[in-house]
């Protein structure tokens, strides 16, 4: 079981990644903005960040450098959710460190693999540690 956060402004989709996390026994906390986003991952230690790029206040991009300035990234996989082009997106997403892009609208399966991938290469870093 891992504890996920996930940093989503919109909240109908903040409470789909909780279904459908909790389905698979994920601990799943859901911040409606980037400040939230801060906060939850401070107060907690999250597995794995997944992170919407466009948020009210303080965006994406600056949330992750903000965790990265904590020490929070890149310990816990990051995972970009966007509606940004894909070319676009992938380069922002390298530049934040993420482990993967998360295009929305996505498909369930989708969600599932790229979570799934992103844990068990996090569980295969610290297996090497």
């Amino acid at each position: 079981m891992s504890n996920i956060l996930i940093v989503e402004d919109q909240e109908s989709l903040g409470l789909l990644y909780k279904q459908v996390l909790r389905q698979f026994n994920h601990n799943v906390i859901v911040a409606p903005d980037g400040l939230a986003g801060v906060a939850a991952a401070t107060q907690g230690t999250p597995d794995l960040i997944i992170l919407d790029l466009m948020l009210p206040g303080m965006p994406g991009t600056e949330v992750a450098a903000k965790l990265k300035e904590l020490g929070i990234l890149p310990a816990a996989p990051l995972i970009v959710t966007t509606a940004v082009g894909s070319d676009d997106a992938q380069a922002i997403a390298r530049s934040m460190g993420a482990q993967g892009v998360l295009s929305k609208p996505f498909n369930i399966s989708s969600l599932i693999n790229i979570v799934r991938e992103a844990l068990a290469g996090s569980q295969r870093e610290v297996a090497a540690a």
